[in-house]
């Protein structure tokens, strides 16, 4: 068929470390309006809120917020961009929570 050799890939693939625990979150209000403020409802254990890290991704998968949070409820401030945004909490004890943000 034209081919002059054959190439083999043998791929192992890790779920355990690829594919951590994940859970979704409840943010409110949703959707919000440009330049208001969202909260997540979750009561974080004591061990989950140590080294917790807030992340907002938009539709392209550019990360357009960082914090790690130290004080609770857990809210984010003022989108600045109607969009949709995901969210990514990971927390200390390496679980990973995740939901959705509509800005209108």
């Amino acid at each position: 068929t034209g081919c002059d050799s054959v190439v083999t890939l043998n791929l192992s693939v890790i779920t355990d470390l690829l594919n951590p625990v994940t859970r979704n979150l409840n943010i409110y209000p949703n959707p919000v309006k440009r330049g208001e403020s969202v909260q997540i409802d979750y009561d974080f254990s004591n061990i989950e809120r140590q080294g917790l890290i807030v992340e907002v991704f938009n539709t392209l998968g550019q990360r357009v917020y960082m914090e790690r949070a130290n004080v609770y409820p857990l809210t984010i401030k003022q989108f600045p961009m109607s969009g949709i945004y995901m969210v990514r909490i990971t927390t200390g004890n390496d679980l990973q929570f995740y939901g959705r943000i509509v800005v209108e």
